[in-house]
C-alpha cells in the first residue's frame, strides 16, 4: 500500500472542548485512524502504521505505545493498567521495556504523554481554543491551531549553537516542548504540567560493566528490531557504530532477511568503502548492496521540497536526499526498517570538555589527556589554559556570551566551557543582533545548564542526526519516512 506520509499523532483530554476540536479535525482529515477514551471520546488521532501502536485497556484505564516496542509489550501494559491510578506513577515503565516509544496514558481522562529519555521522540503542547492538544510533531500542532511562526525563535536558531534554556523554543507561537527526560501530566480539565520522569545517571560505573551493560542494551534494541522478521535493510559504512549493528541484526538470520548496505562516495580518497567489504566478508549470507558513486545524490537535492516540514531548522536539509538514499533504495526493495549508526559517534567519541571537570580533580591526568588532544588538533595553548580556568558558572557564562565578537570561532578549536561562541552570518541585521542580545539577557535570570558538568551538558548545534531505525519511506522521490530531524538513539 502507498505511503501516506510521515507518522504523527495528536492526544486529547477527555473533556468536550478537546471532544470538539477531535471532531473537526477527523472531519478534515478523514485519513487519520482514532483510539477513543473509555468514555469513548477520541484520546489519540493520528497517522501511524498497526505496527506501531498497540494499547492495553482496562475499565477507564488506557495505557498505549507508539513506536518501536517488543511483541510482549500489550501484556506489560495490560498488568500495569490493571492497577494504574495516577498516570504520573507511571515512571518506570519506559525504562523497563526496550525499543523507542511514545507512553500514551489516560486514567479517568487524565493524562500522560511522554517522549523518549534523551529526546529522540519528543513531546509538544498548545490550546486550540478552550482545548489542550499535545503531540509528537510540533509542525502538525501548529498547523491544527493555525499558529503563526515565531520569528525570534528563528532568529535565535541562526546562532548555530542554541544554549539551553533558548534550545527549547519552538517555531511557532503558542507551542510548548516538553524537555526530554519529562512527560505532560493533564487533568480531565486540560491543565498541564510537566513530570520529571528520568535523569542521566551518575557516572560511577566501571568501563567493563559499563562496556557490558552497552552490549546488552544493543542486542535488545536491535532483537526488538528483528523480532517481527521479514526483509530488512542496515547501514555498514565500515565504521564501529553502523558496522555493530549491521553484525548484531545478522545474528539469527531465521528471524530478519538482511541487507547490508554500503554509501562510499568517491572512493580515490574515502576508505570506507575497503572497510565495508573486509566486514561483509564476515557476514556469510548476507547480501551486499554497494551504492554507485554516480548514485549518489548532490548536496541540496530537494531542497525546496514544499512537501517537508521540519519542527525546527537542521543542516539536513542541505543532504536530505543524500543521507536518505539507502533507505529508499531498500524501501523500493521492499525493506519494511532501515537501522543506521547515526549517533554512535556522539554516544561514544569522548569529548574533551571533562577536562574541565578533570582538571580540578586529577590534574596530572588531566594534563596527560590534553596533551593528547592538543597533538591531534593542534589547539594553541593560551585558549586551551583561558577556558580550563573559566570557574564561572553556567549563568555566568551564558550572561558573558556575545552575538558580537568579530572574530569567527576557529573550526576544530578548543571550546572546553559550558558554552561555544555563536557562529553567526555575516548578513544578520542590526535588528536581529539586538533581538539576539535581549533573549539572552532574559534567559540568564532562570537559566540552568542539563547537568551540573560541561561534559555532561550539550553545547553544539542541536538536531544533527537521524533517528537510529527508521522506517523507509515508500514516498516518491526518495523523501524519508520521517520529515524530521531527531537526536539519534539506538536504545531509547
Amino acid at each position: 500500500m502507498p505511503d501516506r506520509g510521515a507518522p504523527f499523532f495528536f492526544v486529547f483530554p477527555d473533556n468536550e472542548a478537546a471532544f470538539a476540536v477531535a471532531r473537526r479535525l477527523r472531519r478534515s482529515r478523514p485519513d487519520l485512524s482514532s483510539v477513543g477514551h473509555a468514555s469513548g471520546r477520541d484520546w489519540i488521532i493520528g497517522r501511524w502504521d498497526g505496527a506501531d501502536l498497540t494499547v492495553a485497556r482496562t475499565g477507564r484505564t488506557r495505557v498505549a505505545l507508539v513506536g518501536t516496542f517488543p511483541r510482549n509489550a500489550a501484556e506489560v501494559l495490560t498488568r500495569r493498567a490493571a492497577h494504574l491510578r495516577d498516570p504520573a506513577t507511571l515512571d518506570d515503565l519506559a525504562l523497563t521495556l526496550p525499543g523507542q516509544f511514545h507512553l500514551l496514558a489516560s486514567v479517568d481522562g487524565a493524562l500522560r504523554v511522554q517522549g523518549s529519555a534523551y529526546g529522540a521522540r519528543r513531546v509538544f503542547h498548545t490550546r486550540t481554543g478552550d482545548a489542550l492538544v499535545a503531540g509528537d510533531r510540533a509542525a502538525e500542532l501548529a498547523r491544527l491551531a493555525d499558529l503563526e511562526p515565531d520569528t525570534t525563535a528563528l532568529a535565535i536558531h541562526l546562532m548555530g549553537m542554541v544554549p539551553a534554556p533558548l534550545d527549547e523554543r519552538v517555531m511557532w507561537h503558542g507551542v510548548t516542548a516538553v524537555p526530554p527526560g519529562t512527560a505532560l501530566l493533564a487533568r480531565p480539565d486540560g491543565a498541564p504540567r510537566h513530570h520529571r520522569w528520568h535523569r542521566p545517571p551518575e557516572p560511577r560505573t566501571p568501563a567493563d560493566r559499563g562496556a557490558a551493560a552497552v552490549r546488552d542494551a544493543l542486542v535488545a534494541a536491535v532483537d526488538v528490531r528483528t523480532a517481527p522478521g521479514g526483509l530488512i535493510s542496515a547501514d555498514l559504512s565500515g565504521g564501529l557504530d553502523s558496522t555493530t549493528l549491521c553484525f548484531l541484526a545478522a545474528r539469527e538470520p531465521a528471524r530478519a532477511r538482511l541487507i547490508a548496505c554500503t554509501s562510499t562516495g568517491d572512493e580515490s580518497f574515502n576508505e570506507d568503502g575497503r572497510w565495508a567489504r573486509w566486514a561483509a566478508e564476515d557476514l556469510p549470507g548476507i547480501e551486499h548492496f554497494i551504492l554507485p558513486d554516480e548514485d549518489l545524490p548532490k548536496f541540496y537535492d530537494g531542497f525546496a521540497d514544499d512537501d517537508l516540514r521540519f519542527d525546527a531548522p537542521t543542516p539536513l536539509v542541505a543532504s536530505r536526499r543524500r543521507v536518505t538514499v539507502l533507505a529508499s533504495r531498500m524501501a523500493a526493495r521492499g525493506s519494511r526498517l532501515h537501522l543506521t549508526g547515526n549517533g554512535g559517534d556522539n554516544l561514544f567519541f569522548g569529548v574533551p570538555t571533562h577536562l574541565h571537570s578533570l582538571v580540578a580533580r586529577r590534574p596530572v591526568l588531566a594534563l596527560r589527556r590534553l596533551h593528547g588532544y592538543r597533538a591531534l588538533r593542534s589547539w594553541p595553548l593560551a585558549p586551551v589554559a583561558r577556558q580550563l580556568a573559566d570557574r564561572r558558572g553556567y549563568r555566568a557564562a551564558l550572561a558573558a556570551l556575545s552575538v558580537r565578537d568579530a572574530s569567527a570561532p576557529v573550526p576544530g578549536g578548543p571550546a572546553l566551557g559550558w558554552l561555544r561562541r555563536p557562529s553567526l552570518a555575516s548578513w544578520l541585521t542590526e535588528d536581529c543582533l539586538s533581538l539576539l542580545e535581549r533573549e539572552l539577557a532574559a534567559a540568564v535570570p532562570t537559566a540552568s545548564p542539563t547537568d551540573p558538568h560541561p561534559a555532561a551538558t550539550p553545547n553544539s548545534p542541536p538536531c544533527t542526526g537521524w533517528a537510529a531505525t527508521t522506517r523507509p519511506s515508500r514516498t516518491p522521490a526518495g523523501r524519508s519516512a520521517y520529515p524530521w530531524p531527531r537526536p539519534s538513539s539506538t536504545t531509547g
